[in-house]
């Protein structure tokens, strides 16, 4: 009959519990506490959800504790499945504020209830509070040591991840399935195979080698470190695969290079019967821009129309990306306009592409289209806009992004711990779009204000001086930055030699080209090589430019051809300036500019039929117009 009394108002009290009715919810319990263990426990629990939730109910948990110490032993039951709900809402201060709670009552290091705050400050965040409460537990089970080992990788920090297992070992507690997949993720951040192989025997001495989530983690590890082979093996004897399988086997290819065999293996998935996920898409859309294997392209736009799966936003701008590898923009384009809800990777993803394939103004017609449909440009859409903007000389625009940033401000760094680093990477794009845009002045005065100035700065402020033809800035500012300890790279070299070229410095240009050999240890590109050759053929040295190219160790290019033949028409000397464009001719036979200046090089001869030949050869009509370019 007593049990049948208490009914009501139970129900009651749970209704006043879950809307966290502090004041309400002791009424009509408080007559048959003392009688009633699981009313206490329920009590306590509503109690401590709404101190939790609401910040309220002190007085309610105060009261509740005294009473359970008088009644009942400790309610811990109670307090670990607070203890859940609190790992659950991810929210550090209540977590925090309930620790403090249990401290009060000397709770905290209770073997079972201290192995589930442990978890929770994990989840929350709090790695230090975690840690520090793990040490002093004097039963530590093994969701403690899983949960703070998943909570270092988490964090960074891999190898004290590592140190914990061995600790586990050591204390003989005993791993579970999720410990294993969290040393796995540790092994494949820091590349340690001969770990991960060990790791690999004991599963197998403990038989969890047939655990499917494990079989793809070790399908994923040995690729990312590389190790094909056994990640085929692993992968092959997996008693069933699935798309997480599949997906992992496919990622690792692909990060290696082998796009076709991975578009192979993604048509072997489909003949086993397994349906793939959007995950499987997005790699096999990766394969496909890699290869450039066009009737693939469609045919895989065709699958992911009909699994509907064409709204999913990572394998949306997974499609966009694919489009532009391949060099088909339009398609790109129209991908893109087919969704009606796009985020901002996807923007960003078709500016770059804009970008990169040479179609700055698109680029910047995206830019436009994104604050007009009220899209927040960030950091990256930013630098490649302004990327467009020095390439087509667009200084106004360049200005319109420049205070668009000032305005956004900090927004644009989301993270504080890459803030230095998002800085220093948008002044330097600024710096490079007012170089080239020829407004020196202006990248002048963001180099200056930089708090500091990394190799990227001063060689990109170097070669706008370069671009500019302003030569001492150049050489100054190149001893100034080796005098800060900056180290220069094989780009400033080439700064240096172009602004050597533009004063006919032959002398200096070879002292720079012996510095960066014997003092820098860099090994020259064929940029180098160019500059010595233009600088060698201004000197009328045309024989020594065509001898270094006979020592070169790499093979000159169409730049360095047509070098010597514009030096050839200088120096009337038809028989090189022959040479010359055979050697452009059997690297483009259709280079325009080659056949204009052998052309001027006969009409300077006095070779008219020579030069009609070389006309009608290169299919200039009214070649006259423009041989004396």
């Amino acid at each position: 009959m007593a049990n049948v009394i208490i009914v009501k108002p139970l129900l009651l009290s749970t209704f006043y519990l879950q809307n966290y009715n502090v004041r309400k919810k002791r009424e009509p319990l408080e007559p048959y506490m003392p009688i009633h263990p699981y009313i206490l426990y329920t009590y306590i629990y509503g109690s401590m959800r709404a101190c939790i939730n609401t910040q309220r109910g002190e007085q309610s948990i105060r009261r509740s504790a005294s009473l359970g110490k008088e009644a009942l032993p400790p309610p811990i039951r109670t307090l670990i499945r607070v203890a859940q709900d609190c790992r659950r809402s991810k929210n550090a201060e209540k977590s925090k504020q309930f620790y403090l709670r249990l401290c009060k009552h000397k709770l905290e290091s209770h073997g079972d209830l201290g192995n589930y705050l442990v978890p929770m400050f994990v989840d929350c965040g709090s790695m230090d509070m975690a840690m520090s409460l793990f040490h002093r537990l004097s039963l530590r089970k093994e969701h403690s040591w899983t949960s703070l080992i998943h909570g270092c990788i988490q964090a960074g920090k891999p190898h004290e991840a590592l140190s914990l297992y061995k600790k586990m070992q050591e204390e003989y507690v005993y791993p579970s399935k999720f410990t294993f997949t969290a040393l796995l993720k540790a092994c494949a951040t820091l590349r340690m195979v001969a770990e991960a192989q060990e790791l690999h025997v004991e599963l197998v001495k403990k038989g969890l080698e047939t655990e499917l989530f494990l079989g793809s983690t070790f399908v994923d590890l040995y690729s990312k470190c590389g190790l094909l082979e056994e990640a085929s093996l692993v992968f092959q004897s997996l008693p069933f695969r699935t798309s997480v399988s599949w997906s992992s086997w496919l990622f690792g290819l692909i990060e290696h290079g082998r796009g076709g065999e991975a578009l192979n293996q993604f048509m072997e998935m489909q003949r086993e019967g397994v349906r793939p996920d959007a995950i499987a898409y997005v790699c096999v859309s990766k394969a496909c821009g890699a290869v450039g294997d066009l009737e693939m392209v469609h045919t895989l736009h065709h699958l992911v129309m009909k699994e509907g799966l064409y709204k999913d936003p990572s394998l949306h701008h997974s499609l966009v990306a694919m489009y532009i590898e391949c060099s088909l923009l339009a398609e790109a384009q129209s991908v893109f306009d087919d969704v009606h809800i796009k985020d901002l990777i996807t923007w960003t993803v078709l500016i770059r592409g804009y970008v990169d394939h040479g179609y700055n103004e698109e680029a910047l017609h995206c830019l436009h289209r994104m604050e007009v449909e009220d899209f927040v440009p960030d950091l990256l859409s930013y630098i490649y806009c302004l990327k467009a903007c020095g390439t087509l000389g667009a200084l106004t625009k360049g200005k319109e992004i420049h205070s668009q940033i000032i305005r956004r401000g900090d927004s644009l760094n989301v993270d504080e711990q890459v803030r230095e680093h998002n800085d220093l990477v948008l002044t330097t794009s600024l710096i490079d779009m007012y170089s080239k845009c020829g407004s020196m002045e202006d990248a002048q005065k963001l180099f200056d204000v930089m708090p500091s100035q990394d190799l990227v700065a001063w060689t990109t402020l170097i070669a706008g001086y370069a671009f500019k033809g302003m030569s001492e800035l150049v050489f100054s500012y190149f001893e100034k930055m080796v005098i800060e300890g900056i180290k220069p790279d094989q780009i400033v070299f080439v700064s240096l030699l172009i602004a050597c070229t533009h004063d006919g410095h032959l002398d200096q240009a070879q002292t720079y080209f012996e510095t960066m050999v014997e003092g820098y240890s860099i090994i020259p590109v064929i940029d180098h090589f160019n500059c010595i050759v233009d600088l060698l053929g201004r000197a009328g040295q045309v024989i020594c430019a065509i001898r270094l190219l006979e020592k070169l160790p790499i093979e000159p290019d169409l730049v360095t051809w047509n070098t010597i033949l514009s030096s050839c028409r200088r120096l009337g000397d038809v028989d090189l300036a022959r040479h010359a464009f055979d050697c452009v001719l059997k690297l483009d036979e259709g280079h325009v500019g080659a056949y204009i200046l052998m052309a001027n090089v006969y009409m300077d001869a006095q070779m008219w039929e020579n030069a009609k030949t070389v006309e009608i050869m290169g299919g200039l009509n009214n070649a006259h117009m423009f041989l004396d370019i």
